[in-house]
């Protein structure tokens, strides 16, 4: 694991200039290349830094509420509310 954590971080990455300011493509050519490095790397990677908890705002359940226009058809609102913590740690 700390063998590829390291060849990780001293590896030289040919950065792309193919007019893409940031996201993936300045260091894969294509979403193929992209997805075959994620398939094969993809375990090894989660382990440099595992999430336990969301990064989600927590939210209440979603409300829908059922509207019917003039000419029968029907459409929802959804209502959601951000979740407020009141537990005191």
């Amino acid at each position: 694991m700390s063998e590829f954590i390291n060849k990780l971080r001293d590896q030289k990455i040919k950065i792309n200039d193919n007019g893409w300011p940031s996201g993936f493509y300045k260091y894969f050519c294509s979403n193929t290349c992209y997805n075959n490095f994620a398939d094969k790397h993809a375990e090894q990677i989660i382990k440099i830094e595992p999430r336990n908890e969301p990064l989600e705002t927590p939210i209440e359940d979603p409300v829908k509420t059922k509207h019917e226009t003039g000419y029968g058809h029907t459409y929802y609102n959804t209502t959601i509310k951000e979740r407020v913590d009141t537990s005191m740690e």
